[in-house]
C-alpha cells in the first residue's frame, strides 16, 4: 500500500468521526477497493455511488447529476474523484445540494502524484483553490490538511515509476517503495515541508 492511501485511509476514518446517520460515498465501490477504509463503518447508512457498475455500488450514475433529493445526507465522502472529472465545481454543487444543513463534506484529491487515468485525469488543487472553491459553493468551516509531505511524495513516486516501467527493474522499484513506506511516514511525521503533499484532504460543513 503506498504512502498516500494509508493517509488518506486514516484521514477519512477520522473526519467521518463519530459516525453519522446517511452517508454518501461518490466513487465509492464494493469490489477491488483500493485502500483498508470501509464507509459502511462510518454510517449507519451508506450508499455507494460509482459510474462503474461492475464495482458494485448501490447507485450507478454521475456525480454532477445525483438521483437524490435535496438535504438526504448527513455527509458526503468524495475522495480521488474531482481529479478525474472535467468540471469539478459542478460535483461540489451538487454534494452541497444533497447535503443536509451544518451536513459534512469530506473531499480528497492528490497533488504530487503521477498521472493515474480512471478513465481520464486532468486536475490537481492546492490549498487555495479548495478554501475558495468550498466557499464559493457555500461550504463553510473549510479546513484542509495535507496528506504526507516529501518523503511520502518521493516513495509513492517510485511506485509510481516502477509500476510505469514494469519488467524486473519496475517490479524492484515497487518493492523498495513497499518497504520504504514506514520509513517515509517517520521522516515526514518529523520534518514536513510546506507545500509538499501528495494529496490533501478537507472538510467541510454546509452552511445552515
Amino acid at each position: 500500500m503506498t504512502c498516500r492511501r494509508i493517509a488518506l485511509d486514516i484521514f477519512c476514518a477520522r473526519a467521518l468521526t463519530p459516525p453519522g446517520d446517511r452517508l454518501l460515498d461518490l466513487g465509492g465501490q464494493r469490489d477491488c477497493r483500493r485502500g483498508g477504509f470501509a464507509p459502511e463503518r462510518h454510517a449507519r447508512r451508506a450508499v455507494l455511488v460509482n459510474l462503474r457498475a461492475d464495482v458494485r455500488p448501490d447507485v450507478v450514475a454521475d456525480a454532477q447529476a445525483l438521483p437524490f433529493r435535496r438535504g438526504s445526507f448527513d455527509a458526503v465522502l468524495c475522495a480521488e474523484v474531482l481529479e478525474h472529472v472535467a468540471d469539478p465545481v459542478a460535483v461540489l454543487v451538487e454534494v452541497v445540494r444533497v447535503l443536509t444543513p451544518g451536513g459534512r463534506a469530506v473531499l480528497a484529491a492528490p497533488f504530487l502524484l503521477g498521472e493515474h487515468h480512471d478513465p481520464i485525469d486532468v486536475g490537481r488543487y492546492l490549498p487555495a483553490w479548495w478554501a475558495q472553491t468550498c466557499r464559493a459553493v457555500e461550504l463553510g468551516d473549510v479546513e484542509v490538511s495535507p496528506q504526507g509531505s516529501w518523503a511520502s511524495v518521493c516513495c509513492d513516486l517510485l511506485h509510481h515509476v516502477g509500476w510505469q516501467r514494469g519488467g524486473l527493474v519496475g517490479r524492484v522499484m515497487v518493492a523498495l517503495a513497499a518497504r520504504g513506506v514506514g520509513l517515509a511516514r517517520w521522516f515526514d511525521a518529523r520534518w514536513p515541508v510546506a507545500g509538499v503533499a501528495t494529496g490533501y484532504g478537507i472538510v467541510a460543513r454546509r452552511a445552515r
